[in-house]
């Protein structure tokens, strides 16, 4: 953890454990008929598979399961505000007071396509966000959010019926900064699944993908074991990714949950970490506890720990 988990302690004891406690009552109340709400869909179709009644008789449980969920869906905007304001707000006041949090808004859509770290994957047709931080470290601006792009599928069966479902392009947390020098170059820095899955064979896909440029073998083993680098200019991104951010982006890999990609495109350092989970949001069916606060916090120093760990406050090539 970076920064003090006395002061985060402290922060918990004195504060956020009671605003937690102030909303138990209405996360008890929002768990209780989110259970109960089940009950009518559950016995209506017990009673059509029992009792051979008409399917219709369904619908019945189906129509009041619709009517919780339209009023637990109010409920449960008004917790997560709270929830959003009185803990996670606090949270983040905790790291830099200076930073700015809006849990509704999100990284721009064209910082997303800017990144370049999903050219391989269909264009978005639709995609959301939430959990807007930005702020400046030392010398270094940045931004980040969690954020889901998608994109339709349709398919079409033996029958020729057609299926339309949308399909996650990318969930996880998208993460941009300054990266404080002049760069002429793209370089990419993506997961290595293909060498990890199928071996020599795998190499020989990587080489055939050219979407983000020429692939690029780098000496550290381990970054290799990990990731494969695609760029534009294979000499500039020697200088780029140096042994020291080698080892600081495989130790990241190591630490967060889910598979972590990068991309060096004009001035800016992409780095997208995809996660299911969502990191900011409060828990429904068990009381928030200080480890869950102590989640939220690390999630929010991980903003902290890119700049510092890679150096980006460090002005080289000219740029000031």
């Amino acid at each position: 953890m970076i920064g003090n988990v006395e002061e985060l302690k402290k922060l918990y004891d004195e504060k956020l454990e009671a605003k937690l406690a102030e909303s138990e009552k209405q996360r008890k109340k929002i768990a209780l008929i989110t259970c109960l709400g089940a009950i009518p869909v559950i016995l209506a179709i017990a009673a059509v598979i029992m009792f051979e009644l008409p399917i219709w008789t369904a619908l019945i449980g189906v129509s009041l399961a619709f009517g919780v969920n339209f009023f637990l869906s109010k409920e449960k905007a008004k917790y997560r505000a709270g929830y959003k304001q009185n803990v996670v707000g606090e949270i983040m006041k905790l790291i830099d007071p200076e930073w700015v949090y809006d849990p509704g808004a999100s990284v721009p859509l064209e910082e997303y396509y800017h990144s370049k770290i999903f050219l391989r994957e269909n264009t978005p047709e639709r995609w959301s966000g939430e959990d807007y931080v930005s702020g400046t470290i030392e010398k270094t601006q940045f931004a980040m959010s969690e954020m889901h792009t998608e994109y339709e599928e349709i398919t079409t069966d033996s029958k020729g019926r057609r299926q339309r479902k949308w399909v996650t392009i990318f969930k996880g947390l998208f993460f941009y900064a300054d990266f404080n020098k002049d760069i002429q170059g793209e370089t990419y820095v993506l997961t290595d699944t293909a060498e990890r899955s199928f071996g020599n064979f795998g190499k020989k896909l990587q080489s055939k993908n050219t979407v983000h440029g020429q692939l690029t073998r780098l000496e550290n083993k381990e970054f290799e074991k990990y990731f494969k680098v695609y760029t534009s200019d294979p000499i500039e991104a020697r200088y780029v990714l140096t042994p020291h951010m080698m080892e600081v982006i495989v130790d990241f890999q190591k630490r967060v949950h889910g598979e972590l990609e990068l991309s060096f495109v004009g001035s800016c350092v992409y780095i997208t970490v995809a996660s299911s989970r969502d990191r900011f949001e409060p828990k429904i069916f068990s009381k928030p506890s200080f480890k869950d606060v102590e989640q939220v916090y690390n999630d929010f120093s991980f903003a902290k720990e890119i700049v510092t760990e890679m150096n980006l406050n460090t002005r080289i090539w000219t740029k000031e």
